[in-house]
């Protein structure tokens, strides 16, 4: 259902797909509002109404705003829009495909016709600093040498070696990266680097595959892990929307957002 541009109500925005005119979704929206599509020129943005300037980000409204996007994944090609995006007016929704036509345009091209997966790799041992004494001899030593003999090492020490142990961390965090890269770059991912969480983690990867391919993403995984001991655990997750891949700035004088 096209939207009817009189009314008062505010948009509330999913994503940005090509040209569906009259388009509906079912009552699947924010609150159980009904989905449908304002269009301008060869875009359609994916909406629903609310009375709301703002939406709260509530377990409920996330789960309802992914439940729309996963349900457009299905059947198109999808941009999708970061949650808490309220436009005043089925006109401002108009006004911003019509501003950011090539833009969007482009973006769609890029990454419509692709999910994101997401990886996770973490040492999987008891004791991250226990793993690296065992692997890196000078940090052996070290530990050695100042706790050795009943040792107790000053402050000092304790920062030097601390110091130590996080740049060999990271050390074995970028190698480890390399290969993993290598490997899923050779088959056509894209890597987003996300942050690390925890000293036992690894990387954290946003990975953009095509939709059709995305299956295939367990054997690239499984070729990546082929690399690593049992000291590794992988783990991945997805489809999802290409979140980390879309990079927009959609906001105007009538447009709202949570962040």
């Amino acid at each position: 259902m096209e939207t009817n541009e009189t009314t008062r109500s505010g948009q509330y925005l999913y994503a940005v797909i090509p040209r569906a005119d009259e388009a509906t979704f079912g009552d699947m929206g924010i609150d159980g509002a009904r989905v449908g599509t304002i269009t301008e020129g060869p875009l359609s943005a994916v909406v629903s109404e609310t009375g709301l300037k703002r939406i709260k980000p509530k377990r409920r409204h996330v789960t309802a705003h992914q439940r729309v996007l996963q349900k457009l994944m299905e059947e198109r090609a999808v941009l999708p829009v970061s949650f808490g995006v309220v436009a005043d007016s089925a006109e401002a929704i108009r006004g911003l495909l019509f501003r950011h036509q090539d833009e969007l345009c482009g973006e769609l091209e890029r990454v419509g016709d692709k999910v994101e997966m997401t990886l996770r790799v973490n040492w999987d041992v008891p004791n991250v600093f226990e793993y690296l004494v065992h692997r890196h001899s000078e940090l052996r030593e070290m530990r050695d040498r100042l706790w050795g003999a009943g040792n107790q090492p000053t402050r000092a020490e304790m920062i030097e070696v601390g110091k130590a142990f996080e740049s060999l961390l990271e050390e074995d965090r970028e190698r480890s990266l390399a290969v993993v890269k290598q490997v899923l770059t050779e088959r056509g991912v894209t890597i987003e680097r996300n942050g690390i969480q925890d000293e036992r983690e690894v990387m954290n990867l946003s990975c953009l595959v095509p939709q059709a391919q995305h299956e295939e993403f367990e054997e690239a995984v499984v070729a990546a892990a082929s690399h690593f001991d049992q000291h590794y655990s992988f783990d991945y997750s997805g489809p999802w929307p290409p979140y980390s891949f879309v990079h927009l700035d959609l906001q105007s004088n009538h447009i709202n957002e949570v962040v």
